[in-house]
């Protein structure tokens, strides 16, 4: 389980493709994101599973960006990571994301040729 989200009052478990529990706020993920599968069958009081196709540490990330805390600018991570991130902030729509991927992708090439220019 990932402890950054493991509230006593989470009303929705998120499993990701490596075995990594998330414990959410349904309401969070309603008002930050645009298409979170399996909200609209979560009645007041019960808790849902969710099981997603993205690993754990993706999920994080994303998840990082529906919380009201500061976002994290992704400056430290590699092209891949940071692409696979660009297609689940895209996939689930979460809004609060998309500035910085679309940022971080737009860069990503101008970062590379510097490496290895």
């Amino acid at each position: 389980m990932d402890d950054r989200f493991n509230p006593n009052n989470s009303d929705v478990k998120i499993h990701s493709n490596d075995g990594i529990e998330f414990e959410l706020h349904r309401t969070l993920l309603e008002a930050c994101t645009g298409a979170f599968p399996g909200l609209e069958s979560i009645t007041a009081g019960h808790s849902k599973v969710i099981q997603l196709a993205e690993p754990g540490n993706i999920l994080s990330v994303l998840f990082e960006f529906i919380y009201p805390r500061e976002h994290p600018d992704l400056d430290d991570e590699g092209f891949e990571f940071v692409a696979a991130l660009a297609d689940s902030v895209m996939k689930y729509e979460v809004y609060s994301a998309m500035f910085t991927c679309n940022t971080r992708m737009r860069y990503a090439p101008l970062n590379l040729a510097s490496q290895y220019g």
